[in-house]
């Protein structure tokens, strides 16, 4: 059953990480859209960040209802969120030690991707909350937390921002691990309170 939800995991990243999203946004750099986007960079970061917090977010949340609808088991969030972190973090980690520069700053740049890795199996925690209590202010935050990562790591790649990918990654995933902590710890007194 954990292999079950692990490869579903990975399958979904593989549709609402990258064959979904993808073209989508390839229309705002690769269109008649191009010239707009290109005078208006901030507005094409937010965009990018959007479709990507949208198209993975809502995908897993809707892939672990249908899944929890048919099996009850209160361990498909971890399985499942590894299964997309895992895949996640080996497209993360392959694309640092390409571009490696010395064996510190790579050290430094993998350290922060498992830091990361944490980070995806929160937002896949929040998202089975959000349907498990029915509570899609949950999903939003979810969404919000991916869309801002996404939309800023873009914004350095444009050279809009100059920060280290590696330190902001490392300190926007902690970020996230402990807000999603406070969040599923708030929720759990909640709904015991309502029990």
């Amino acid at each position: 059953m954990k292999l079950k939800y692990f490869i579903t995991g990975i399958i979904s990243l593989i549709i609402f990480g990258l064959l979904l999203p993808q073209p989508i946004q390839a229309l705002f750099v690769y269109t008649s859209l191009k010239v707009f986007f290109d005078s208006h960079l901030v507005l094409l970061c937010i965009l990018v960040g959007v479709v990507q917090g949208l198209s993975e977010e809502c995908g897993y949340y809707v892939i672990m209802k249908k899944i929890y609808k048919k099996d009850k088991k209160e361990i498909l969030p971890f399985w499942f969120g590894l299964g997309r972190g895992v895949l996640h973090t080996i497209f993360d980690i392959g694309s640092v030690v390409f571009v490696m520069t010395s064996l510190g700053t790579g050290m430094v740049a993998i350290i922060s991707r498992l830091i990361g890795l944490g980070a995806l199996l929160v937002l896949t925690n929040l998202d089975f909350i959000a349907f498990k209590n029915n509570r899609i202010f949950i999903l939003g935050t979810s969404i919000l937390l991916h869309l801002v990562m996404n939309g800023m790591i873009y914004a350095n790649e444009l050279e809009l921002l100059h920060f280290s990918d590696s330190l902001f990654i490392f300190c926007y995933s902690v970020f996230v691990i402990v807000l999603g902590g406070i969040i599923m710890r708030l929720n759990r007194v909640s709904v015991k309170k309502r029990g």
